[in-house]
């Protein structure tokens, strides 16, 4: 089942500008930029923030998520 489980997870919205980015070969870091600046917020960063908040623990945050350039 379910039950006390706990979903990290990532959301991109693709809004006009996003798309215009993709369609003109703006850099992967340039649309990651702009993504942050509009509130995406990663797995990595969801997860340690539920890590923080005591909804789950580090380690099985990194069986699920690859935290590398992060330690």
């Amino acid at each position: 089942g379910y039950k006390g489980r706990s979903v990290v997870a990532e959301i991109v919205v693709f809004d006009r500008e996003l798309d215009d980015m993709v369609s003109s070969g703006k850099s992967r870091k340039e649309m990651h930029e702009y993504v942050k600046k509009n509130g995406f917020v990663s797995m990595q960063d969801d997860g340690l923030d539920k890590v923080a908040r005591g909804i789950t623990d580090l380690q099985e945050l990194m069986r699920v998520v690859d935290l590398t350039d992060r330690l």
